[in-house]
């Protein structure tokens, strides 16, 4: 959410929009522990969802569910299919290293894959450059899952960031890894399209300057840079359409690449720039 509304007063007003609308949910009984298992399912989706947004109620919700704090791990993992596990594991490094354990233990494909998402998920520098690392060693996350799981941390907090410094310490390695410059460009993609000031493009246009070992040609770099410039617009006009949409006079924050400009405001914009949102 940050990433795409780097605009404050229209961050929060999306917010309050979207936790108004849980109201009736948030009426469910959470301090019930023994439910039915459709009920547990509905418990900890609708927490998930209460965290995501921010709510105050978010602390009170996780604290109900939880019966000790390695427990609460567990318990999502019998009652759900992971979805929660994104938001428990985002700022808390105790339980992703928990969440890395397990997904090194587990010995059944669906549920790897299910823990390895989750991992993505992380908002921590640190644990996003671990996560990085440890895709270079395929004993430990195969080549298969190297690149989903890359764009995955692309589309986190800071993921963008943390995927330029990796490629920048690692370039060699990076590109014998995945094997194809293909592949190298389908990843450098990923970053460039979750740029959104001036700043991080800069900084994506000296990776990819001083880092030979992609072997990237003068129009692949100027393709790419292009295309986080396109990012960059695009997520200014959802922000923008946002603001009208609220009522809200919204000045473009500094550093921003360009100007969104020629937006006008419909029902049906701001439903999309929601569900956008919310898909993020």
């Amino acid at each position: 959410r940050n990433h795409l509304l780097e605009w404050a007063d229209a961050r929060d007003a999306l917010d309050m929009f979207v936790r108004n609308a849980m109201d009736t949910a948030l009426t469910i009984d959470f301090t019930v522990i023994e439910t039915r298992h459709y009920e547990g399912v509905l418990q900890m989706y609708v927490a998930k969802q209460v965290c995501v947004y921010q709510s105050k109620h978010c602390t009170a919700l996780l604290s109900y569910l939880r019966l000790a704090d390695q427990s609460l791990i567990k318990r999502i993992d019998q009652e759900t299919d992971g979805a929660a596990f994104c938001e428990l594991t985002r700022e808390d490094s105790r339980r992703w290293d928990s969440l890395f354990s397990m997904y090194v233990n587990s010995q059944i494909p669906t549920q790897k894959a299910r823990y390895l998402t989750s991992l993505s998920c992380t908002n921590d520098s640190t644990l996003q450059m671990r996560l990085l690392g440890h895709m270079l060693q395929p004993e430990i996350i195969k080549l298969q899952d190297f690149k989903p799981t890359f764009v995955r941390i692309c589309d986190s907090e800071n993921g963008a960031t943390s995927a330029m410094n990796f490629i920048r310490t690692n370039g060699a390695r990076f590109v014998e890894h995945v094997s194809s410059k293909r592949n190298v460009l389908k990843m450098l993609e990923a970053i460039s399209s979750k740029l959104y000031t001036s700043e991080m493009i800069n900084k994506m246009a000296d990776l990819l300057d001083q880092t030979p070992a992609l072997g990237l040609t003068r129009r692949e770099r100027s393709d790419l840079i292009s295309k986080a410039n396109k990012s960059a617009v695009r997520r200014q006009i959802v922000a923008k359409r946002v603001c009208e949409g609220f009522g809200l006079t919204c000045e473009d924050p500094p550093n921003m690449p360009g100007r969104a400009i020629g937006v006008k405001w419909s029902l049906s914009a701001i439903m999309v720039a929601v569900a956008f949102y919310v898909l993020q």
